[in-house]
Order: C-alpha cells, then structure tokens, then sequence
C-alpha cells in the first residue's frame, strides 16, 4: 500500500476506499499494521474538521449490484475464515490435529478465494462517502465483520 495520502478530499476518499478494500481481501486482514494507512487517511479528515460516522442500516444506494455482490462474496470469505479458526482452535484443544488441520486448510483455501476476489475484480468497493463535513463508514451487513472493521478503525 502506498502511505502516502492525498490532498484533494475527493483523491483521499477514493485512496481511502481503495485501501479499505484491499485490506479486506488480504490476508492480512486481521494484523493491525496493515490498518495503520487507514487510520491516517482518517486522521487527516478529523485534522480537517471533518466528523467520522457510520451508518446503522444499509441503503439501497450505498452501493451497485455488482459492488454488493463482491462485498457479500468477500463477507462470506471473512466469516467462513473466522468459523474455520475457530474450530483449529477447538480441535486443538480436543487434540484432534487431524480434523485441526483440516479446517486450517480450508482457512487457507478461502484466503486464496478473497485474494482471487480482488484480483479478478478490480472494483474498489465504496465504504466511506462524505457529505458537508462528515465521513459516513457505509453499513456493513454482517456484525461480526463490521465489529472487527470498527475496532481496527475506532470509530
């Protein structure tokens, strides 16, 4: 990712979005790190007086059809990947490293998928909008997922 970050607040919004997108379809989703140019970008629009906000339901023109088809193929990815940690982490502690090993091959595979998402479709997904002097973070329509979107970001 390129740290620097725009002047023009329709380029740092674009940037903004662009960068949110790529870090859901890494995987490196989970580090904090790769969050850190995203925490910036919207330190600078709090350093401009903007407010930072986000939405509580999702509406029809948030998004187009082939954005939020991208979208719930990379929400589906995500939870798939956490469900799949989860149970490494109980057949671990059930010392069953079979079936342990199992789903990390399968937490593997679906971060080939996210990555796959990305490559194949170069649409930069629309999370963040502004209007007068707020930033909107769009909603998300999957809890967990956003819960992790928003701890990383604090809002």
């Amino acid at each position: 990712m390129k740290d620097h970050i725009s002047e023009g607040n329709e380029e740092r919004l674009n940037q903004l979005n662009e960068w949110v997108t790529k870090v859901l379809c890494s995987h490196n989703f989970f580090k904090e790190e790769e969050w850190l140019p995203i925490k910036l970008n919207l330190l600078n629009w709090k350093s401009l007086g903007y407010s930072i906000n986000q939405n509580d339901q999702l509406h029809w023109y948030d998004f187009t059809k082939t954005e939020v088809a991208l979208l719930y193929k990379i929400i589906n990815s995500i939870s798939e990947i956490l469900l799949f940690e989860k149970e490494m982490k109980y057949y671990r502690i059930k010392q069953e490293f079979d079936k342990a090993l199992l789903y990390q091959n399968y937490q593997k595979e679906y971060t080939k998928n996210l990555k796959l998402y990305r490559e194949l479709n170069q649409t930069i997904l629309p999370f963040f909008s502004f209007e007068n002097e707020t930033l909107c973070l769009k909603f998300i329509d999957n809890y967990f997922i956003r819960q992790i979107i928003e701890e990383r970001i604090r809002i």
